[in-house]
């Protein structure tokens, strides 16, 4: 996690980060060609009351409390889209 002093841009409360593992589908790792492992992570905007609860209960705590709550979540389905969704509706690779 990230804690900005300040908020992230001006207009926001945003005041930091989470990082987290690549959803499902997306680039996790990669070997460079001198044989380094590189490994991907994303960082997720946080609000203040976002960030003190992932150290209190932890990143995965906070993301399963936001899923019961409905918060809308960044989206992938791996091929190039993106889009802000509650988390209970299905995204495009999952929708017919």
């Amino acid at each position: 996690m990230y804690r900005s002093p300040a908020p992230l841009w001006e207009g926001t409360a945003l005041s930091g980060y989470v990082a987290v593992a690549p959803f499902e589908g997306e680039m996790q790792h990669t070997t460079l060609s001198d044989g380094r492992h590189v490994e991907f992570l994303m960082l997720i905007p946080a609000f203040p009351e976002e960030l003190d609860y992932a150290l209190r209960h932890g990143v995965a705590a906070l993301s399963v409390a936001q899923e019961q709550a409905g918060v809308p979540c960044l989206r992938t389905s791996g091929n190039s889209w993106a889009a802000l969704v509650p988390l209970n509706e299905p995204t495009r690779s999952t929708a017919r």
